[in-house]
């Protein structure tokens, strides 16, 4: 699914000392309350991590970003169905 941007968070920027974040989210993160925060770190590494109620639940590498996302949904799947159903 194609991520659509929602707005720019400076609060969390201050928080914790990064850019301020990108927040996008798709409908699938959206059914969730998941959002997508990109961002460039203290150090000016570039980070994605996902965020639900306001709670960091994964970051990772922004070259690795497709990878949490995969990862944070097979997670979603396996909280509604339970780990014995095979995913996808």
């Amino acid at each position: 699914m194609e991520l659509k941007y929602i707005r720019t968070d400076a609060l969390a920027a201050r928080k914790w000392n990064d850019s301020p974040h990108e927040v996008f989210t798709d409908d699938l993160l959206k059914r969730y309350g998941a959002e997508i925060h990109r961002f460039t770190n203290v150090a000016g590494v570039p980070y994605s991590a996902i965020y639900r109620a306001g709670i960091e639940e994964m970051s990772d590498l922004r070259e690795r970003e497709q990878e949490m996302i995969d990862a944070f949904r097979h997670r979603l799947y396996v909280e509604r169905f339970g780990s014995k159903n095979t995913f996808m």
